[in-house]
């Protein structure tokens, strides 16, 4: 919002319309976006213990979908997985989801190694 002059709302493929700037806020820009009203209230930091690992991604890969993909994540941190379209994050995804198996790599869950068998193993 601080580098447009107009935003332009596009939901469900279908143009809601173009609005000046100045007279958007993000709360009204996310109703146009969602059909929902949302309230954004500024939490406290979590004060956990993030250098505590509970997941950890060692050389991760499948043939043809990705390669070698390595993270960590501590407790409290959160994780987004992107990238351009054939990139392999979707893939990526379905295998820490249990969805499908990666060919080679590690993943550990609060440094257990798991195999992931099925989505509810995931969820798990």
């Amino acid at each position: 919002m601080a580098v447009s002059d107009r935003i332009t709302v596009l939901k469900d493929g279908n143009l809601v319309g173009t609005y000046p700037t100045n007279e958007m806020s993000t709360r009204q820009l996310g109703m146009l976006m969602t059909g929902q009203a949302f309230d954004y209230n500024i939490r406290e930091p979590w004060q956990g213990d993030a250098a505590r690992k509970v997941l950890e991604v060692r050389q991760l890969s499948r043939v043809g979908e990705y390669r070698d993909i390595s993270f960590s994540l501590g407790a409290g941190e959160i994780v987004s997985i992107i990238g351009l379209l054939g990139a392999g994050r979707t893939e990526l995804c379905l295998s820490l989801f249990g969805m499908t198996h990666p060919d080679s790599g590690e993943i550990r869950i609060d440094g257990q190694t798991v195999q992931l068998r099925s989505n509810r193993d995931a969820l798990r």
